[in-house]
């Protein structure tokens, strides 16, 4: 535990956006500490447990601290985490890392069928009955929050093309931001396999039993039995359900950050 440094940055997502390999990427740092735990999700539904638990999630030996929970850009379900956020640290860093909107929802998708948590066995009607996946791709809603709470210097967003295409130039702009000295990492990609393997009853059990060696052996036990959950494809009505629900946000955030929607391909130009 380091009780005399306060965590000074957040990876706060977007969810299926490339937060695990920047925040794994990172973490190898001479400088820049994480959290044992990648999600510790403290100020969405953890701040209860208080600053003293949080703080002993950090490690003691690296100057600056940080860590990395996607459900922070997950405000429609954690409405409170901006405000707890401040609370703890009013000059607190943000890095936000956006993708195609519509291939973070088909990421999206993918994760909560191979972990068995859809509602139904038609994508399309889950796409339509569960405004998670619109919400999460409404960047500018999610960020709005963050504006108007930090200061705009503390806010990093960071496109997930640019990273997975110059991955050096991404890591060296992130440690500047962090005032971090750069050195040079051997960049890899983490969890961006196109299949998964089911993993049946995963929440439940995770609740029941929480994250231990034996919820590990629970999901050696999917992976041995071999049930691979291809990405899903959408039909076009569902592509144009998503644009038609989140093209005004979108156009806000890329005015405001000045991004190049070209680089977003199945989204096309606004």
């Amino acid at each position: 535990m380091n009780m005399n440094k306060t965590p000074e940055f957040i990876i706060i997502g977007a969810m299926k956006s490339g937060t695990s390999t920047i925040d794994r990427n990172l973490i190898v740092h001479s400088q820049i500490g994480f959290t044992v735990t990648k999600e510790p999700n403290f100020f969405s539904n953890n701040f209860n447990k208080g600053f003293d638990w949080y703080l002993n999630q950090f490690p003691s030996d690296k100057p600056i601290l940080g860590e990395t929970s996607p459900n922070y850009s997950r405000l429609h379900l954690y409405p409170e985490t901006v405000r707890n956020m401040k609370q703890f640290n009013p000059d607190m860093k943000i890095i936000y890392i956006v993708r195609d909107p519509i291939d973070r929802i088909v990421s999206h998708l993918h994760h909560n069928i191979y972990r068995d948590r859809l509602n139904s066995k038609s994508v399309e009607k889950e796409l339509i009955g569960n405004e998670d996946y619109i919400l999460t791709s409404s960047y500018f809603f999610q960020i709005k929050p963050y504006l108007e709470t930090f200061d705009s210097r503390n806010i990093k967003v960071v496109l997930f093309e640019d990273f997975i295409k110059n991955p050096t130039a991404i890591l060296k702009d992130l440690c500047n931001f962090l005032n971090a000295e750069y050195e040079e990492i051997h960049f890899k990609a983490y969890n961006i396999s196109s299949k998964k393997y089911l993993i049946k009853f995963h929440d439940t059990f995770h609740k029941l039993f929480g994250n231990n060696k034996f919820t590990d052996l629970y999901h050696l036990f999917w992976y041995f039995m071999s049930i691979k959950i291809d990405r899903p494809i959408l039909t076009e009505k569902s592509k144009l359900f998503i644009k038609s629900n989140i093209k005004e946000d979108i156009a806000k955030f890329q005015t405001i950050f000045s991004l190049d929607s070209s680089k977003w391909n199945t989204y096309e130009k606004i």
